[in-house]
């Protein structure tokens, strides 16, 4: 009687990962949640000088944390459509200065898929800006203060999202960058900075068809 229990629970694992890994068909919806890390930076003109070496410094890459989830829309094999919501914490550092801007993002997507699991993908994402903070560190005493610094920024931001994703059981992880379009200071400020972000997220599907 084990034995056939046994027999039993293997062959439903293998059927279960044979349709893990089968080919996705057309028709079908899934959502997936996704997090992980994103590493972020400015397309400011600000170019700190030392007064000491007469050197210059320009923004670095800030890094940040990405968090949401998205619904997809796979109407044929090659092909899928997907819509998303995600916070990210972005921003730039720059000498002592680090700026730390807190978005929800929507995100429309079309996504190309070139071999088996492995995904292209283009799309829009429309970006709302709820918060903005600005960290300056003292160099002779260390300590560091924080400001709001959101009245300086537009709270809309437009970016470009360009990616590519591999998918395997469900699991897909994501490497994608976004350009953004728009200037990000208000007007009257002499910096036309545009916000650049890469993203590296791990996500989970689930068919929502079978639900």
């Amino acid at each position: 009687m084990k034995r056939i229990l046994l027999i039993l629970v293997l062959i439903s694992f293998c059927d279960v990962s044979l349709k893990a890994q089968a080919k996705p068909e057309r028709g079908t919806w899934s959502l997936t949640p996704r997090i992980g890390v994103n590493w972020s930076k400015s397309t400011t003109n600000h170019i700190i000088i030392h007064m000491d070496n007469g050197k210059g410094i320009v923004p670095d890459w800030k890094p940040g944390i990405v968090a949401g989830f998205d619904v997809g829309y796979r109407y044929s094999p090659r092909f899928k459509t997907s819509a998303g919501l995600y916070y990210s914490n972005e921003g730039f550092e720059l000498d002592r200065h680090t700026e730390s801007m807190k978005f929800m993002n929507l995100a429309i997507t079309e996504h190309l898929y070139i071999y088996k699991g492995l995904s292209l993908k283009a799309g829009l994402q429309l970006g709302y800006l709820f918060d903005c903070k600005e960290n300056t560190k003292d160099s002779k005493t260390g300590s560091s203060q924080t400001n709001s610094d959101l009245n300086r920024f537009h709270r809309w931001n437009l970016s470009i999202p360009l990616g590519i994703a591999y998918e395997y059981g469900g699991f897909s992880l994501d490497l994608q960058y976004n350009a953004g379009i728009l200037q990000m200071y208000k007007d009257g400020h002499n910096d036309p900075f545009r916000t650049r972000s890469i993203w590296l997220t791990l996500g989970y599907a689930f068919n929502l068809s079978v639900m």
